[in-house]
């Protein structure tokens, strides 16, 4: 398929010129601005019919934030033919955003340029999560001069790498996206609302490249004793010979290192020790043991 489309953004306003093959037209095909990393065919805040081969078409009082132009071949919103990016207003991310852990608190130091307003907000997402809605933590600007905020993130129990049956280890990272006051658009097809963000900024976690269990050894026969440092409160330790789960101890201790101690039920051989997540059962690090002799 053979077409170009190019755009210009004043303000508020954005205007499309198409340029179409006339042997690829079709009467069907349309443009629209949908808010960004939505599903293809939800969401969109405007849409217009292409009418011709040569069309210029024109979206105004776009609320500020981040959009995709998505041009369809059809009317079943099943054949994406072009997207791009767009910025409506001026982008707002964080300068930087550091980890910061110790024995009973974990948190991200969040620094902003001087650019916030008053009653904007901005969340922790994590990366590539569909629904604005879907925040881990949300914060309100309620005071401009503040640009450094710290953010309590303990309690959520994020994974940034864990352990697959199937695919090995997986990571998963995390983001903070930015919402300017009054950011909400109506979807007229569906009449749900989003919010468009004003920028976006990616995290990946240092935890991610440090173990959880640092050291397991016995205390006698069948005390377990695990040294650990971990990202995760009230984790859980099972321990399995030969796939049989032999016992389960969850930490009750809100604390991101240190160690505990715990008896098996009976003495066993070549065994695993999974150091598990409490909130989504993912495991987090597995190590294979010996008894001692």
């Amino acid at each position: 398929m053979a077409y170009s489309i190019t755009y210009v953004v004043h303000f508020h306003k954005v205007v499309l010129s198409l340029n179409i093959c006339p042997d690829d037209f079709s009467k069907n095909s349309w443009v629209g601005i949908f808010v960004i990393n939505r599903e293809k065919s939800e969401n969109y805040v405007r849409e217009k019919r292409v009418k011709t081969v040569k069309d210029e078409i024109v979206f105004e009082n776009l609320v500020s934030g981040m959009y995709e132009i998505r041009y369809f071949y059809d009317n079943k919103s099943c054949l994406l033919n072009y997207t791009k990016t767009l910025l409506i207003g001026e982008e707002i991310v964080p300068e930087s955003v550091e980890e910061v852990s110790s024995v009973n608190c974990r948190y991200l130091v969040v620094k902003f340029p001087p650019l916030l307003k008053q009653n904007d907000w901005f969340a922790l997402f994590k990366a590539g999560e569909k629904s604005q809605k879907k925040f881990l933590r949300k914060w309100i600007v309620h005071n401009t001069t503040q640009l450094v905020y710290n953010i309590e993130v303990g309690d959520l129990n994020l994974e940034p790498k864990y352990i697959d049956d199937l695919f090995g280890v997986k990571t998963t990272d995390y983001e903070i996206r930015y919402f300017k006051a009054r950011s909400k658009v109506i979807d007229p097809k569906l009449v749900t609302y989003s919010f468009p963000p004003s920028g976006i900024y990616k995290i990946a976690l240092k935890d991610s490249e440090k173990d959880t269990i640092q050291f397991v050894g016995w205390r006698s026969l069948n005390q377990l004793c695990i040294n650990y440092s971990t990202y995760l409160k009230n984790f859980e330790v099972i321990v399995r010979n030969d796939q049989q789960v032999v016992s389960t101890f969850r930490n009750e201790l809100p604390l991101f290192f240190g160690t505990v101690t715990f008896s098996l039920p009976q003495m066993i051989y070549n065994f695993s020790i999974d150091f598990v997540s409490p909130t989504t059962h993912h495991i987090i690090q597995t190590k294979n043991l010996h008894p001692i002799v």
